[in-house]
């Protein structure tokens, strides 16, 4: 985090740096100072301060004009004005600018320790949800995300319950790993609640200690190959996804390092032929499922076997279903199973499905459009959306798409984040970068590009407009 401390006398702001010094600990952060208000207002341009701590009566401008530059520019750092006079004009104009804080000298300790506490709490949150949503730009295929941090290179893991997990659990293992001195950033998949996101630079040591961790839990791991850059994350993503796969192959391993298939054990024009068989002789098409999975028990095939034929079967019941019945099937994934038998088992329900006429575990492409509504501010792609949640070809989801809702995938998510960050501008006191953060948008120039695109005018332009109800 980042505190700027102002004032125009260097033993007085030299004491306040000490203070604020002691209190911050070993936390990390970095301290600057200015003299007065014209040398902390080009720091403010420059650098993204959490803490901004200023005396009031200083030569030139003061802490209260300051204050007033930070509130006129949106400038998310917490104000705190210092000042040796209770003077009730000075509290007054404090309070009309939206200070919280008055620190009148000399400075109470306690005081000033509740106020750097809760900033540091502040910045650590903003922290957590900037890599939040950076890593789930980075797994969806973003190359503008940023990584949380320099590494010669880095592995993606993916954790997976089996059973009901809480989520103190998962926030427990990544804690303890950082224990350890190992540097990681998680979130949660959108498209699946259940499983966190773990980055970690490449280094065995990582891998072992959370192979170690995972042991007597109902928790298994999918790590990625080493990837250099942010490019090659989203293929990282569809690794570690695979080697979670893993579980099925090896029931008494709990973390699996993807590796590339040396063979695979079915070709195209088997597979299909079950989406034939679905089409005309849905018995016969079981029967056929049947020995491909068989062929994978007694060759002891690898899990990206597995992995590829629960793929193909799963895409072609899905595509079956929608084609005679206009519903999408909720599809499970693969990780979630612990054996070829389940597998089996769980393919053959979904099968005897298709015979009938009204799905109860089924959804519309209106479900979709309201998983869209209600999930907008995540960074969802066409892609990730049609394959990892639904099975299905993403060219052939999104020309679905289109003719349920008379717009692209792409035009439709950016519809509905527009018309919510008019609302937030319009109805709420949040600056531009906030709007564009809570409504999925990790560029904030983009967001003001696209909302300038949309409405004919930048956030700003229209946060001035005046609005009556006519």
């Amino acid at each position: 985090m980042n505190i700027l401390v102002v004032d125009d006398e260097i033993y007085a702001r030299k004491a306040l740096i000490k203070q604020v010094t002691e209190l911050l600990g070993s936390r990390p952060c970095e301290l600057y100072e200015a003299q007065d208000a014209e040398t902390a207002r080009l720091l403010l341009s420059r650098i993204p301060f959490d803490l901004v701590l200023t005396d009031i009566c200083m030569p030139g401008q003061t802490g209260l004009d300051l204050v007033e530059y930070m509130v006129s520019n949106q400038m998310a750092a917490q104000a705190v004005l210092v000042s040796g006079y209770a003077e009730f004009d000075y509290a007054k104009r404090a309070m009309e600018l939206g200070v919280r804080e008055y620190l009148l000298k000399p400075i109470e300790q306690e005081k000033l320790r509740r106020i750097v506490t809760d900033a540091v709490n502040r910045s650590e949150q903003a922290r957590d949800e900037n890599l939040t949503q950076n890593l789930k730009r980075l797994v969806r295929g973003d190359t503008t995300a940023e990584l949380p941090f320099a590494a010669a290179a880095y592995r993606l893991v993916l954790l997976q319950a089996s059973k009901d997990i809480t989520p103190s659990l998962y926030r427990s293992i990544c804690t303890e790993c950082r224990g350890k001195g190992l540097r990681l950033a998680y979130a949660v998949d959108p498209l699946n609640a259940t499983r966190i996101i773990l980055l970690l630079d490449d280094e065995q040591s990582p891998l072992d200690f959370l192979g170690t961790r995972l042991a007597n839990l109902h928790l298994i791991a999918g790590a990625s190959l080493p990837f250099q850059d942010a490019s090659g994350a989203a293929e990282a993503f569809r690794q570690a996804q695979s080697a979670i796969g893993g579980c099925i192959a090896n029931a008494f391993c709990r973390l699996f390092v993807y590796q590339e298939p040396r063979k695979l054990m079915f070709t195209e024009n088997e597979l299909a032929l079950f989406s034939e068989y679905l089409e005309k002789n849905t018995a016969r098409a079981r029967t056929y499922k049947e020995k491909l999975l068989e062929r994978l028990v007694l060759d002891g095939s690898e899990y990206w076997n597995i992995d590829f034929l629960y793929g193909k079967l799963a895409t072609a019941i899905q595509m079956c279903a929608y084609s005679h019945t206009g519903r999408l099937v909720t599809m499970r994934s693969l990780g979630s199973f612990e054996s070829v038998y389940e597998i089996d088992l769980y393919l053959n329900e979904r099968i005897e499905e298709l015979n009938q006429p009204d799905q109860k575990d089924g959804c519309s492409m209106q479900d979709v459009v309201d998983y869209l509504n209600e999930n907008y501010f995540d960074f969802i792609s066409l892609d990730a959306l049609a394959r990892e949640k639904y099975f299905m070809n993403p060219r052939y989801f999104g020309k679905l798409f289109k003719d349920y809702t008379g717009c692209t995938f792409s035009q439709y998510l950016t519809q509905i984040r527009m018309e919510h960050a008019r609302d937030y501008l319009a109805k709420e006191n949040y600056t531009v970068s906030q709007v564009a953060y809570m409504c999925g948008y990790n560029s904030v120039s983009y967001f003001i590009q696209t909302f300038k695109k949309v409405y004919g005018e930048t956030p700003k332009q229209f946060e001035k407009t005046d609005f009556c109800d006519i």
